[in-house]
């Protein structure tokens, strides 16, 4: 199997086999599971775990950087990805009811009154 990938976190374009492109969950599964998913039932969790919305296609090298970071600790290298990220992460977490801790808070605070100022973030019931 072979195709052509983007990998928005990055940039990244990757052709030929898909060995170097990893499926990312944009909220970690660690991170859910800090933030709320540790009270869910296996089914809840199983969903949130395969919701297509929550899920990109990336680099490996760009993933495994990632870990299971929230934004205060990573942020997408393609800075003209950055504010696209900082919604979907706040969208995926109201969407699911997930916590967001103080250092998570602050960090998203500070993007939005200042580089994703005016920032529109669509949460999918």
């Amino acid at each position: 199997m072979s195709g052509v990938w983007y990998s928005v976190y990055d940039d990244a374009w990757v052709e030929g086999s898909p060995a170097g492109i990893h499926v990312d969950h944009v909220v970690p599964l660690q991170e859910a599971w800090d933030s709320g998913a540790h009270a869910w039932d296996p089914g809840r969790r199983r969903a949130f775990a395969n919701d297509l919305d929550g899920l990109a296609a990336v680099t490996a090298a760009v993933n495994e950087a990632k870990g299971a970071g929230d934004p205060a600790q990573w942020m997408p290298p393609n800075a003209d990805h950055r504010c696209d990220y900082v919604a979907w992460w706040i969208a995926i977490k109201a969407r699911w009811e997930l916590t967001v801790d103080g250092r998570e808070a602050g960090f998203l605070r500070d993007l939005l009154g200042g580089e994703c100022r005016g920032l529109a973030i669509w949460v999918r019931e």
